[in-house]
């Protein structure tokens, strides 16, 4: 299946993991439905248009305010969130991210049909086009939230760190804990957010910190004018889908159904895909005026 990713966790823990996206689930697959010309030409450019601008640029134009939910803030007053380009992150950040992946999800790649494959899932992680949006510690005390979740991903981390980064690197603790990426592509011809990973670590589990980074992607995606945000989460992630499904996440009408084998017997995907629909998209003034914006001579990337 393609390059998508969810949560995962009992709790709003290691909300994103999440097989990648069906490669079967093409996102330039002609339907029944397929849009007039003028919409899809449309639609094409509300991503188009989002997808060329740099970092600055789609910070200022989609970005909601990035501040910490009140709720939390006393729980987490040394954390800031940030967003950046796969392409503006530093080795050790998307490393760091790739062993927040491994300590939370690892265990239900390798027993599922997708496997854990460590170097597939960090060249993923570092696509063109994948946006992140991040929460790091900004000021050490004498017992950082980070120490508490890096004994237990240590092991588990050793072999992959072993093959995936140089000795330099794993000198670098870098205090990133929790992270969602994203990808602004079409699905089916209509435009969507996909969220590939949402993951936190332990000390930041339970606060609503999770659906709080859910819901700034979802302003992104109604700021962008798409059609809905989309995620793939694994169904043994049993947590992870209630999660989603108390944000007002659906089973898409794109998800797998359930193969029926010799004998009658039928045997389910491992996977499963959820979506909401985004209030005002199809291309509404939020995605019109990013576009417009671009005709304004917005700086673009290239």
């Amino acid at each position: 299946m393609p390059k998508r990713r969810a949560l995962s966790p009992a709790n709003d823990s290691n909300l994103s993991q999440s097989p990648s996206r069906p490669s079967s689930f093409s996102s330039s697959s002609s339907s029944s439905s397929t849009p007039t010309a003028s919409q899809f030409r449309s639609k094409s450019n509300i991503i188009t248009a989002a997808n060329a601008l740099t970092s600055s640029a789609f910070r200022s134009l989609y970005l909601p305010p990035l501040s910490l939910p009140s709720t939390s803030v006393s729980a987490s007053s040394n954390l800031t969130i940030s967003f950046s380009y796969s392409s503006d992150l530093s080795r050790q950040d998307l490393l760091a991210c790739f062993r927040l992946v491994e300590s939370t999800s690892k265990d239900d790649y390798a027993a599922s049909s997708r496997r854990w494959k460590p170097r597939a899932k960090l060249r993923e992680m570092g696509e063109v086009g994948m946006r992140y949006l991040i929460m790091r510690e900004t000021e050490r005390s004498t017992a950082p939230l980070s120490s508490s979740s890096s004994t237990s991903s240590s092991s588990s981390s050793a072999a992959a760190d072993d093959r995936l980064t140089d000795a330099a690197d794993q000198q670098i603790d870098t205090p990133i804990l929790a992270f969602l990426s994203f990808h602004l592509l079409h699905e089916d011809a209509r435009p969507v957010l996909y969220i590939y990973e949402l993951h936190l670590s332990a000390p930041l589990r339970r606060l609503g910190l999770g659906t709080h980074l859910l819901s700034l992607a979802q302003r992104i995606a109604a700021n962008v004018g798409v059609v809905k945000t989309m995620l793939t989460v694994f169904v043994s992630n049993a947590g992870a889908v209630r999660f989603y499904e108390r944000c007002g996440f659906e089973v898409d009408e794109f998800s797998p159904r359930g193969k029926r084998l010799r004998g009658g017997e039928v045997r389910g995907a491992d996977y499963v895909i959820l979506s909401k629909r985004v209030r005002g998209g199809e291309g509404g003034e939020e995605g019109r005026r990013g576009m417009r914006s671009i005709d304004k001579g917005v700086q673009v990337d290239g």
